[in-house]
C-alpha cells in the first residue's frame, strides 16, 4: 500500500511539474510577462485559467483606480475619468448627422464617427419599424464644448459630468439618445427597452450600466451608448463594461 501511495505521489508531482513548465512557456510569450512574478502568476492562474487576466491582475492591480497614459488597448479607444484625450484630439472620420432625427441647436453641426453613424442610422431605422421614434440628443463634442459644459454644470453632478478631455463624446463614438416625447431616455420607456435589447446588434453598448459606478466612474445613464463595433455582442452577453472587457481580455502592455 505504501509503495502504491509513493507511486501516486511521484506521478502527481511529475504532473504538477509538467503543468508548471507548460504554464511558464506559455505565459512567458506575452509581452507584459515579468519573470519576477512567475510564482504569483502561476498561483493566480490556477484560480482563473486565463493568461491575460492573470497578467493584468498581477501587473496592474489598480487598473480601475489609477490614471493611465495610454488610451488605446489594441484598437479599442478607452476614455473615462482615468483615461483622457489631449485638448487637440479630433476624430479623423467625423461626418455630419443628416439622415436621422437629431436635436438641432443654433450654430452647431451634429457630428459623429462615420462608421458609428452608419450603424446608428440602421439602429434608428430598426426602431422606427417597431414604432419607436428615437432622437439623437448629443454626439461628438469638442474639448472646448466640454469645457463650457463643465463650467456650467453643478459640482454635485460629478457622477454624471466629465472633465474636459475625459468625455467619451470627444471620441466621436458616444451618443446620448432620447425620444421626441420623453426627452433623454429613461428606463420606463419603450425606447429604452428597445435599446437595451437591440443596441448591441448595431455595435453599441450601454456605457454606464446600473450598479457599475465603481468601475466606470459614472452613475447609471440609460441614455448614453458607445459604439464599440464587433465586440458589442460579447460585452452585452457577458454583462460587461468596456473597462471590464479590456481588463479581462486584452493584455495591458504598459
Amino acid at each position: 500500500m505504501k509503495k502504491i501511495l509513493i507511486i501516486i505521489f511521484l506521478f502527481l508531482l511529475s504532473s504538477c511539474r509538467s503543468d508548471f513548465i507548460t504554464f511558464k512557456k506559455n505565459i512567458s510569450s506575452y509581452k507584459s510577462y515579468n519573470p519576477n512574478h512567475l510564482k504569483d502568476y502561476y498561483e493566480l492562474y490556477k484560480t482563473n485559467n486565463s493568461y491575460i487576466l492573470t497578467l493584468n491582475l498581477i501587473n496592474h492591480p489598480t487598473f480601475y483606480t489609477t490614471s493611465y497614459n495610454q488610451i488605446y488597448y489594441n484598437d479599442i479607444l478607452l476614455v473615462n475619468k482615468l483615461h483622457g484625450l489631449t485638448k487637440d484630439f479630433i476624430p479623423k472620420n467625423l461626418v455630419e448627422v443628416k439622415n436621422i432625427n437629431f436635436v438641432k441647436r443654433t450654430n452647431e453641426i451634429m457630428m459623429l464617427d462615420k462608421v458609428a453613424l452608419t450603424n446608428l442610422e440602421l439602429l434608428f431605422m430598426d426602431a422606427k419599424s417597431q414604432n419607436i421614434d428615437l432622437l439623437l440628443y448629443s454626439a461628438y463634442r469638442s474639448y472646448d464644448k466640454q469645457l463650457s459644459l463643465w463650467k456650467t454644470t453643478p459640482t454635485f453632478d460629478n457622477l454624471y459630468k466629465a472633465v474636459p478631455g475625459y468625455s467619451e463624446h470627444q471620441t466621436g463614438l458616444a451618443v446620448d439618445i432620447s425620444t421626441i416625447d420623453e426627452g433623454l431616455t429613461s428606463t420606463k420607456t419603450k425606447a429604452y427597452e428597445y435599446l437595451e435589447k437591440n443596441a448591441y446588434k448595431y455595435g453599441f453598448i450601454l456605457r454606464y450600466p446600473k450598479d457599475k459606478t465603481d468601475i466606470t466612474g459614472y452613475a447609471y445613464e440609460p441614455w448614453h451608448f458607445r459604439y464599440v463595433g464587433s465586440i458589442s455582442t460579447f460585452i452585452y452577453e457577458n454583462n460587461l463594461t468596456l473597462e471590464e472587457y479590456i481588463y479581462n481580455y486584452i493584455e495591458i502592455k504598459q
